[in-house]
């Protein structure tokens, strides 16, 4: 199938035409930056079974050439179909690496994503992390949480575990304490709606703003407090172990910073400079 191409995600698929007598229990699309790509690479999972399948491939970065092919898994193994190339979009202004940002005026100078990483819309909630890790999960426990025992009280910036840097590139990352806090003190907030999702309109010093969806948080197997409360992560904290410091709001739109375990899975708003 041909490929849909913007800057930071594509769209791709193809066929399945026979089983050859058995199961197809996986099948999608592989992508990587260089040729012939497997499932050792990035992948999709789009259902199983013969016929027309579609996949998003999210997290590109723009102004790059990528490879492509469909797959298909059965109890025999994987086979792969034709490779196709593709080059995302480059960057217009106001973006970077394809995602969009907004200056708040604030005195440090750093600006603020207007969508979630996982998202592409600003109602849109995105994937939920745990601080310090780069893959949402089904389930937050301590016990399942890679960074409880992590010696660090920042990682903004950080690749191994700033989700925003490695899923966004370039100058993406998540905020630090300090900006979190700055967003906070100096910013008007708003319990709003947009699009129909209730959130919170954050508008900086300059009267630009961003809006953060209500997202709620994870825990254990649950979801909470999704569409009345905001929960986000900053890349700091006030411990060197255990705990993350997150930003919240509830009906009254108004931020509270304060530290919780960091096993809980929580969004995240990038920021750049």
């Amino acid at each position: 199938m041909d490929v849909s191409v913007r800057c930071n995600r594509a769209s791709s698929g193809g066929v399945v035409v026979d089983d050859c007598g058995t199961e197809i229990i996986s099948r999608g699309v592989c992508w990587s930056t260089n040729q012939n790509p497997t499932l050792l690479d990035n992948y999709t999972v789009d259902s199983c079974g013969t016929g027309e399948f579609y996949s998003d491939m999210l997290f590109l970065f723009a102004d790059t050439k990528y490879y492509v092919r469909a797959y298909a898994t059965s109890s025999e193994g994987t086979s792969y179909g034709e490779q196709k190339s593709f080059v995302t979009l480059k960057d217009e202004d106001g973006t970077i690496n394809g995602y969009e940002y907004v200056d708040l005026g604030l005195p440090s100078g750093v600006k603020w994503a207007t969508c979630n990483v996982g998202a592409f819309s600003p109602e849109e909630y995105g994937y939920h992390y745990a601080w310090g890790e780069t893959e949402p999960k089904e389930e937050y426990y301590f016990d399942n949480c890679s960074t409880m025992d992590l010696y660090s009280a920042e990682i903004s910036g950080d690749e191994q575990y700033d989700v925003a840097r490695k899923k966004w590139g370039s100058s993406w990352r998540m905020p630090t304490l300090e900006e979190t806090e700055e967003l906070f003190l100096l910013c008007e907030c708003e319990y709003t709606t947009y699009n129909g999702v209730v959130g919170n309109k954050v508008t900086g010093p300059n009267g630009n703003h961003i809006f953060l969806p209500a997202a709620g948080y994870k825990v254990w197997d649950m979801h909470s407090l999704c569409g009345e409360k905001g929960y986000y992560w900053s890349g700091g904290s006030n411990y060197l172990r255990t705990f993350g410091c997150k930003m919240s709001f509830g009906t009254t739109g108004y931020l509270w910073l304060y530290d919780v375990y960091r096993y809980e899975g929580m969004t995240i708003r990038p920021v750049t400079d």
